[in-house]
């Protein structure tokens, strides 16, 4: 059985038991056990099977049993957890892929239940996976019986579908005695983590409880980044292991972890924007691309008539949410702010430096860079380009603006660069992280907050590269790839506390602009009551704006009017919202609902102006657009829409006076195709001709384009007398021309 067909029956499976069809579930995996050799499987189902037939009978007789539930539940977890290892069996049987081959000859090296501890006590030394994944030219260096066993246990962990009891007290002790280095015991938390993504097993998850009650720091952040990756990717079944979800109770009433929940979230959230933060790095010098606008808009740039400063767009009066957050100093470039609040900004970078032997070791991806590191140490070792080795490794390990694993890559790479230039850019990079240090100082990074964030931040960043760039990263089950939408998941009232933290949630999706997540998370916070700020109403009402949600912008635009705060420019959004909503009589009247509290606001005149121009009330129009030029008389954009109107209107003279003042200014493809009209409407043929072979010329004679767009305006023409049969002569006379 191919490994994706093995995986779509599971799930499949497991979708049919969460929906409560389990007689279909269990009948499907009768067929998957079936396909392997394991006997004792159909063994356990039998058993299974019998206990769900006599949960119907008494169901079906009225019986009144009190524990009918419990034993309900259990038999679903029953049908569930079988289902996880016929899986795992049927994948090492068949799977094709190079890990499920390396899994296999690790499962035949290791007795289970003893495995942790034969590495431990024997240093067992025969080759471990990531032995059997570094065979390539480079031959990686001899390591240490410590090494091996390190090895061993950390592939123990990963790769045991179910850990025993027996494994569960090992593990503890190894975080609860001192015969690990820290660090060490931070790479086995990560496998652990590993193995539960991997596989459900409640005994993992209260292992990773234990490791968190320990409080150890470095530690017991890892252990609640695995705890919430966890419960997310196994969120539809947690409500059949009410132990666990106690457990996180107990947790969070002994060691409350709402900073770090909200950290673990938003920063896996920036983790998933990495793509958007790495393109905008690399194409930030390219313009953005210009969003299609309707034909009239185009043709007499109503957008410039105000410019982008003065654009109406979000409200003025919004807070900075974000402002506390050292991401928005201002004491640094872009470049240092975007480091600061976390984004990934050397993904693309440091991609390219994951080569070395150094990475050939799983676990190597997830040591933490810390002082006196041989590895480092080692790197940088008889190097006479560095006067102070160690406080550059003391400064790298000091900065939270790389990752772990990047920290590595950077020290590795130093040695392979010519002296010169390894001295300058080491000494450059000392210097850069004891500025950024000196900013996270003063910002009070160094709290016990603080210090957790970094941590949390580097670390899950650390697990993104494992996930985005080992060699293995296509077999794996991408945990980036998910929504990563904690706030729509059962458990999140049990990690999540406070409501600010749902708000933060929204208010990072609005400031990324990823408008529908924002519109998702605050519609929630109104749902479930828990706040009716105006502030609230106003984002998300641009952010469905901002999706050309029309109907459901001018909803929330009233609403957020109800408050009598900002009202001129809920007015302006709203009014502007019907106008795109092609309701301009609507938008008229709140247009001069809003004009009566700014009576010289251009942008309500403008844009007054462009409305009545919708509805071809080119007189109304007019008149606003000449309102705008008394308040802006320098501003020569209006005069293209006061020409235009002035040609509709058939005031040819004022039409021409006010085209010409526009093309001594800039010339437009529309405006020598609208001074044409004005001509050919006054009988200059032969001029007309002449303006409309130059708006030709300003389209690159693209002459279909310039019929398209004068199929437009040929009513004008009609309009004001020019003939049908003149318009055909003279346009033959341009084909002829161009």
């Amino acid at each position: 059985m191919e490994t994706q067909n093995i995986i779509k029956k599971y799930n499949l499976i497991c979708d049919l038991v969460l929906r409560k069809r389990i007689k279909e579930a269990l009948d499907l995996l009768d067929k998957m056990i079936a396909q392997t050799s394991v006997s004792a499987f159909k063994n356990e189902w039998e058993h299974i099977s019998e206990t769900y037939s006599n949960i119907l009978k008494y169901a079906i007789s009225g019986i009144d049993d009190p524990q009918q539930q419990q034993i309900y539940n259990n038999t679903l977890r029953s049908v569930i957890e079988l289902a996880d290892r016929v899986k795992q069996s049927l994948l090492l049987e068949n799977g094709s892929a190079y890990r499920y081959r390396v899994e296999r000859l690790q499962k035949d090296q290791v007795t289970p239940g003893s495995g942790i501890e034969n590495a431990l006590q024997k240093l067992t030394s025969g080759p471990t996976v990531d032995d059997i994944l570094s065979q390539e030219e480079q031959q990686p260096q001899e390591r240490s019986p410590r090494d091996i066993a390190l090895d061993h246990i950390f592939d123990t962990l990963w790769l045991t579908d179910q850990y025993s009891e027996n494994e569960k007290e090992l593990v503890n002790k190894l975080f609860q005695g001192e015969d690990l280095e820290w660090y060490e015991r931070s790479t086995l938390v990560s496998a652990i983590t590993l193995s539960l993504l991997r596989n459900f097993d409640s005994v993992k998850f209260h292992l990773l409880f234990d490791i968190y009650n320990l409080q150890e720091n470095q530690n017991y952040q890892r252990a609640l980044v695995g705890i919430l990756l966890a419960l997310f990717r196994h969120n539809k079944r947690m409500f059949l292991y009410p132990e666990i979800l106690n457990r996180l109770d107990i947790e969070y009433e002994q060691n409350p972890f709402d900073n770090e929940s909200e950290n673990i979230i938003i920063q896996l959230l920036k983790a998933k924007d990495t793509d958007r933060v790495t393109k905008k790095l690399q194409d930030e010098i390219m313009p953005e691309l210009l969003k299609l606008q309707p034909k009239i808009q185009e043709k007499l740039n109503l957008d410039k008539i105000l410019g982008e400063e003065n654009l109406e767009d979000q409200n003025p009066d919004w807070q900075e949410f974000f402002e506390d957050s050292p991401g928005l100093m201002d004491k640094l470039q872009e470049l240092t702010d975007m480091q600061m609040e976390g984004n990934d900004v050397f993904m693309a970078t440091f991609a390219r430096l994951k080569h070395f032997a150094f990475f050939n070791r799983i676990p190597n991806w997830f040591l933490p860079f810390y002082n006196h590191n041989p590895i480092a140490e080692e790197s940088l070792a008889n190097e006479n380009a560095f006067s102070d080795p160690s406080g550059l490794i003391e400064s790298i390990a000091d900065s939270h603006h790389m990752c772990n694993s990047d920290k590595y890559s950077f020290v590795l790479n130093l040695k392979h660069l010519p002296d010169q230039q390894k001295q300058m850019m080491g000494n450059m990079m000392q210097a850069e992280f004891q500025q950024m240090k000196e900013v996270s100082d003063s910002e009070n990074l160094i709290d016990q907050s603080g210090q957790s964030k970094k941590i949390i931040t580097q670390y899950i960043q650390d697990l993104y590269r494992f996930f985005k760039l080992h060699p293995m990263h296509t077999e794996l089950d991408d945990i980036f790839s998910y929504r990563m939408d904690f706030y729509n998941k059962d458990f999140y009232p049990k990690i999540v506390k406070k409501q600010e933290i749902t708000r933060t949630i929204a208010e990072y999706y609005f400031s990324k602009k990823h408008f529908d997540k924002a519109e998702e998370v605050f519609e929630k916070l109104l749902n479930e009551k828990l706040t009716e700020h105006q502030e609230v109403f106003e984002k998300l009402a641009y952010s469905c704006e901002k999706q050309e949600k029309y109907d459901k912008a001018i909803d929330y635009y009233s609403k957020a009017e109800l408050f009598e705060t900002n009202r001129l420019w809920n007015l302006k959004k709203l009014a502007q919202c019907y106008r795109l909503n092609n309701q301009p009589e609507k938008a008229i009247d709140i247009y001069l609902q809003a004009e009566k509290l700014a009576q010289e606001d251009i942008f309500i005149k403008v844009h007054l102006g462009h409305t009545y121009l919708d509805m071809e009330n080119y007189t109304e129009a007019m008149e606003y657009y000449f309102k705008a030029e008394e308040l802006s008389p320098d501003n020569y954009h209006i005069w293209r829409p006061l020409s235009w109107c002035s040609l509709a209107t058939g005031n040819f003279k004022q039409a021409e006076e006010y085209i010409n003042r526009l093309m001594e200014k800039e010339a437009t493809k529309y405006d020598y195709m609208n001074a044409g009209h004005i001509a050919f409407c006054q009988g200059q043929k032969e001029k007309a001709s002449q303006l409309y072979i130059e708006s030709i010329r300003a389209r690159n004679n693209d002459f279909k384009a310039f019929l398209e767009a004068f199929k437009d305006d040929k009513k004008h023409l009609i309009k004001h007398g020019v003939n049908e049969d003149d318009i055909a002569l003279v346009l033959d006379y341009v084909r002829y021309q161009v």
